[in-house]
Formats: structure tokens, sequence, C-alpha cells
């Protein structure tokens, strides 16, 4: 029956389900990920690298297609929009799509690493330069930087020792011992030279050797960058807090001034452009949460808009002030 379909049809057929199958292993492989997270948002192993991996290299570039659905369908976040998904989704494909397109035009390799010449630009295409690539645009992209600041490079390391990893602890032995059906999948003429016991040795070496250097970059990363992010993001949080108390007391000073004091606009006056000091030093503060740092601006206008009444008008504001007081301590309370 499958005969009398035209070949384009087969064709088309065929690449559906091979479009359907990658999407099922790399949503499945996507799921599990969140497993591996030792540190929120820090995981050691994503093993939708090494799918997008072999399947690129066993059926092209058109999974990239099922790639990008895979990522839709199992967000790690249940706050991710559609744009962070299928950039998120490319970023995956494109780990894919490098070593297949180094493997396409270079006639010299074989696909199923038979030679150390092929072994070795798998390691630098289909491990390194992949993962490299999709971490820093990763990191570009998708991350929240403060201002100005368009790369961090730590969060570059992260997301690269995680699809590192999984690249060469999965996709590696995948397709170097499953080189046979790879290649007939492939339609490339296998040599000759049956795969030796040595060449099988020097695949198992470098998996081995690369593994304990990629655990031991882990352990060290581990041990100590997560712990001084730790401290660092404490520090700036318990600062953030005493800025958001000390805006707090500035702001209730102001509150209740006695207006038949001659001093009463100068007073005032000292409380806003403090206030507008302690605005400025709480946004770098808050940059790492955009959900807080949005606050601020709202609140910047409330509280300028307030210390321009009560210092024109000179008027009971309290029922103002309390409100505004509340809203403080609420974005205290939230950062908390």
């Amino acid at each position: 029956m499958l005969a009398r379909v035209p070949t384009a049809a087969r064709t088309a057929l065929s690449r559906l389900a091979q479009i359907a199958l990658t999407f099922v292993l790399f949503a499945a492989a996507n799921k599990i990920a969140l497993y591996f997270e030792v540190e929120n948002g820090v995981s050691i192993l994503f093993p939708g690298t090494a799918v997008a991996i072999v399947a690129c290299m066993a059926f092209g570039p058109w999974m990239s297609i099922g790639i990008i659905l895979g990522v839709i369908v199992t967000p790690w976040s249940p706050y991710a929009d559609m744009r962070s998904l299928v950039i998120s989704g490319a970023l995956c494909a494109i780990e894919g799509v490098i070593p297949w397109t180094v493997f396409r035009y270079r006639r010299d390799l074989t696909v199923d690493l038979r030679d150390m010449k092929s072994l070795l630009a798998f390691l630098l295409f289909g491990a390194t330069i992949n993962t490299g690539v999709s971490a820093i645009l990763g990191s570009r992209f998708l991350l929240t930087h403060p201002p100005g600041v368009l790369v961090v490079w730590r969060e570059v390391f992260v997301w690269w020792i995680a699809d590192f990893t999984s690249a060469l602890l999965l996709a590696v032995p995948a397709i170097a011992f499953g080189g046979a059906l790879l290649s007939r999948v492939l339609h490339h003429v296998r040599p000759e030279r049956p795969r030796t016991i040595t060449n099988t040795l020097q695949i198992v070496t470098v998996v081995i050797l690369l593994g304990f250097a990629a655990s031991f970059a882990m352990r060290m990363y581990i041990l100590n960058r997560l712990e001084i992010d730790r401290l660092d993001q404490q520090r700036s949080w318990s600062t953030a807090e005493e800025t958001i108390n000390r805006m707090h007391t500035n702001f209730l000073r102001a509150a209740f001034v006695d207006h038949t004091d001659p001093n009463a606009v100068m007073t005032i006056e000292e409380a806003r452009r403090t206030n507008e000091k302690l605005i400025r030093d709480l946004s770098p503060l808050l940059a790492s949460a955009p959900e807080l740092h949005r606050e601020l601006p709202r609140l910047e206008a409330e509280t300028s808009r307030w210390f321009a009444d009560a210092k024109t008008q000179l008027v009971d504001t309290t029922t103002a002030a309390h409100r505004i007081g509340r809203e403080i301590l609420t974005l205290r309370g939230r950062m908390e």
C-alpha cells in the first residue's frame, strides 16, 4: 500500500513522524530536567540537549520544529510567555543544528564517530561550541540583568555546564555506539573496516575523563560560586530592607510635621530630597526582582505628588500619608 504513495508524500510523512518522535522525546527530557536542579534555576544536567543533538544529527534540522514544540508544552515556569518559550526552543535547536551543519558539509567526518578526527570534531562542535553559543544567547535574551548589563558570565557557565554535561555523557555514547543505526538512517556508506576495540576504548576514555572534569567544575561552582551568590543576595536584600525602612520613617516624619511650625516647609523639602535619594538607591537593589522593581515608578510618583501637595498647601494630608505609608510597608513585605 505504501508503494502506491508518491515519493514526496512518503518523505513528508516520514519527516512528520521524525518530528513527532523528537517532540515526544524532547518534551519528556525537558519535563524531567527539573529533577536535576541543585539550586533554584541552576541545573547540573539538561537531558533535552542530548535529544536535540541526536535528533538533528539523525534526521536533520527539521527536528527543530519538534524541539520548539517540546519546549512550549513543557515550560519550566508557569509564568513563561510565548516569546521566551519560542526563544528557548530555538536555542535548544541550535545545539543540534550546529553539529549537523559541520558533519553535513565535512564529508571526511563520520557521523558514528568512527575515527578520532570525527570524535574530536563532535566534541568541539557537538558538545562545546554549540552549548556555549546557546548559553551566551540564553543569558542575553532570556535572563533578566541590571540595566546596562548584557551578559552575566557565571550565568552563562551554569547554562553551559548543564548542556555540555548532557551532550558529553548522553549524546556522545548515543551517537558513537548507535552508529550502525544512525548510518543507515542517514544513508551513509559504512567503511569496510569495522569499529575496533581501540576506537571504542578511545571514546570511552574521552567520555570518562571529560565527565570527571565536568563534575569537578560543577562541584567547585556549587561549593564556591553559589555560596558567594547567596551571601551577596542576602547582603543586597538586607540593604534593600534597610532602605525601605528608612524611606518609611522619612515619609512618616514629613507626614506628621507640625504645619504651624515656621520650618515645616523646609522639613518637608528635606524629606522630599531624602525620599528621592532613597528610591534611587533602592532601584539597583531590586533590579533582580522585576515584579518588585516595577512598583518603584508608581511609588515614586505617589510620594512626589504627596510631597508637592504638602509643601505648597500645608494642609492636613494624613489620610493620603497613611495610604502611601502602607504601600511602602507592603513593598517591604513582598520583598521579604
